[in-house]
């Protein structure tokens, strides 16, 4: 569990780093910002505090507009696979905590994990406790 110091700390924090996409295109439409706000979260979703950022190949086919992948609003933040620990969680949220450590999967197409704080809804089943909450004992016994 992390400590309470580094999540209350969070709240303090009104802006983040983030690679936005504002129009369909080669890789030079990425752009750098380091005054992109944090999303709030609602009841059901949870605000994950990101350490790491895959670079799925389908985030390549959304960002180029290729044919059968559409991007999402723009201008959006692309990235589907991340870790990193659990910062806000929803009042309806309860398969995770404050200070979870966790992956994504294939996560929200409009808030993706080219940022530094993500928004992931509770139900997607593509969140995963790392290590340190799973059970160490073998499924069998």
């Amino acid at each position: 569990m992390i400590g309470s110091r580094f999540i209350s700390s969070i709240s303090k924090i009104n802006n983040m780093k983030a690679i936005r996409v504002s129009q369909p295109g080669p890789p030079d439409v990425l752009v750098h910002r380091i005054d992109a706000p944090i999303p709030q979260i609602s009841e059901n979703q949870l605000l994950i505090k990101l350490s790491h950022a895959g670079v799925n190949p389908v985030d390549t086919y959304l960002r180029a507009g290729c044919r059968g992948y559409n991007p999402p609003a723009l201008p959006y933040t692309p990235g589907k696979d991340g870790a990193g620990i659990v910062a806000s969680v929803g009042s309806a949220v309860n398969r995770f905590r404050v200070g979870d450590r966790v992956y994504v999967y294939w996560g929200d197409f409009a808030n993706g994990t080219y940022a530094g704080f993500t928004v992931q809804r509770k139900m997607a089943q593509d969140i995963y406790l790392t290590e340190s909450r799973l059970s160490k004992e073998p499924l069998w016994v």
